[in-house]
């Protein structure tokens, strides 16, 4: 096999304070007597064509709906019922992970990261309790 030519697809990932671009590589390699091109699959997304790794969508989800300020009619950002309805859903996620000492954040990194290649038959292994072990606590910060 010889190389042909590599693709080269880039995620921005969140690291507590900074952000990293994280490149995954895929070299083409082709076959001089079958004329056969191989290339490795490209690494799962969670969003497709999108950029973000699972720690950025969760510091975004827990900036935009855990750290905002209580009390100023926060009920209006969310602009329409079915945004309202996801709102929810996502207060109760992050409630949840707290009720459990999990670190909200933490835990969405965790869930986004696996949730892409997880069998659907075994979604509740992702709930806060059933992961706890394996995250920090909610009172110490994420390294």
């Amino acid at each position: 096999m010889c190389k042909l030519g590599e693709d080269v697809s880039e995620m921005l990932e969140y690291v507590p304070a900074q952000f990293k671009v994280i490149s995954h590589v895929r070299p083409k390699l082709s076959c001089r007597g079958c004329d056969h091109i191989v290339q490795a699959p490209a690494p799962s997304r969670l969003i497709a064509r999108g950029l973000a790794e699972p720690g950025l969508l969760a510091h975004v989800l827990v900036s935009k709906y855990a750290d905002h300020l209580l009390g100023r009619k926060n009920y209006l950002f969310a602009g329409s019922d079915a945004g309202g309805e996801r709102a929810a859903a996502i207060y109760s996620l992050i409630g949840t992970a707290k009720l459990n000492a999990v670190d909200p954040e933490a835990w969405l990194r965790h869930v986004l990261t696996h949730i892409a290649d997880h069998p659907i038959n075994r979604i509740e292994e992702l709930l806060p309790w059933n992961v706890a072990p394996n995250l920090p606590l909610a009172s110490e910060p994420a390294v």
